[in-house]
């Protein structure tokens, strides 16, 4: 079944909705004088979250010395360790080194977030520090003012 929009051909102005297999010719809603085209809903609109930009600083100790820790070790390159582990080790020390480079972090990011969220996924940090980390309200002292 679907929803069918009556429109007034001589203004466009809706008048109508009814739901069928099949468009309707109603009694004073005729197709001569009205148009029935099926109703689209509209696409919800987008939203883009705003940013949350902290220090490169406030982003670093957001993680434990534990976790910072880890990281370094499981970024160091082993040429001895299979393909998949070579190339965690290698992703971590690309994300390391956008980190290095940025003016500052933005934790609505999707990059930010995709990263944050791979590192709890391939046992880095603990299940929920990814949320932790990305979802705390940044305190004045780790905004970026820049």
């Amino acid at each position: 079944m679907s929803i069918y929009v009556v429109t007034r051909k001589s203004d466009g102005v809706e008048v109508y909705r009814y739901g069928y297999d099949h468009a309707l010719d109603l009694a004073g809603f005729e197709f001569v004088t009205h148009d029935h085209t099926i109703y689209v809903a509209p696409e919800p609109p987008v939203v883009v979250p705003p940013p949350i930009k902290i220090t490169k600083l406030a982003f670093r100790n957001r993680f434990t010395s534990q976790e910072k820790v880890t990281l370094e070790l499981a970024s160091l390159d082993n040429p001895a360790a299979s393909d998949q582990q070579r190339q965690l080790a290698a992703a971590l020390r690309s994300h390391e080194e956008d980190v290095a480079v940025a003016q500052y972090i933005d934790l609505n990011r999707t990059d930010t977030r995709d990263g944050v969220t791979q590192l709890e996924t391939f046992g880095l940090i603990a299940a929920g520090r990814a949320t932790v980390i990305l979802d705390t309200e940044p305190t004045a002292e780790e905004q970026w003012n820049g």
